[in-house]
């Protein structure tokens, strides 16, 4: 049985009795995002969206993630074009995506890049917060459209 609360959020008493908590879907869950001053600013409230990044025509455009999220807090990022604009993010990642070239480790990363002339339309990158770390898998095209140090 489920509770819902504010039209917002289930919360489902599991199996185990613990709580489940599942957010409702809603038109809101695609976010296009405008770039002010080359910057993304994502927040807690968006969790569960659809990103699609736009092409600001910068040189480099930065997303910033929550600080301190709750542990689930996760974005979708799709690129609906192709970018001629590198967007770089800062945190705690870690996990894999597959390119081009083949599988690359994002282990213990502090920052994120995904590159100019090599995103294409179609390509996309998932981010779950998990205890104080950024869970990060994607699908791009191109060898070394995403690069994490």
């Amino acid at each position: 049985m489920a509770d819902v609360v504010d039209n917002n959020k289930e919360y489902i008493v599991g199996t185990s009795g613990n709580y489940i908590t599942k957010r409702r879907k809603n038109v809101m869950d695609i976010i296009k995002p405008t770039v002010v001053s080359n910057a993304v600013v994502l927040t807690e409230d968006m969790t569960g969206s659809v990103v699609v990044l736009p092409d600001s025509g910068a040189d480099t455009d930065v997303i910033t993630l929550p600080t301190t999220p709750v542990e689930g807090t996760n974005f979708e990022f799709v690129f609906g074009t192709d970018l001629t604009a590198t967007f770089v993010m800062a945190g705690k990642f870690q996990g894999q995506i597959t390119d081009g070239g083949g599988i690359q480790d994002v282990a213990s990363a502090t920052s994120v890049s995904i590159l100019k002339s090599t995103t294409m339309a179609g390509d996309r990158l998932s981010l779950v917060y998990i205890g104080d770390t950024w869970y990060l898998s994607g699908q791009f095209v191109t060898a070394a459209a995403m690069s994490a140090a």
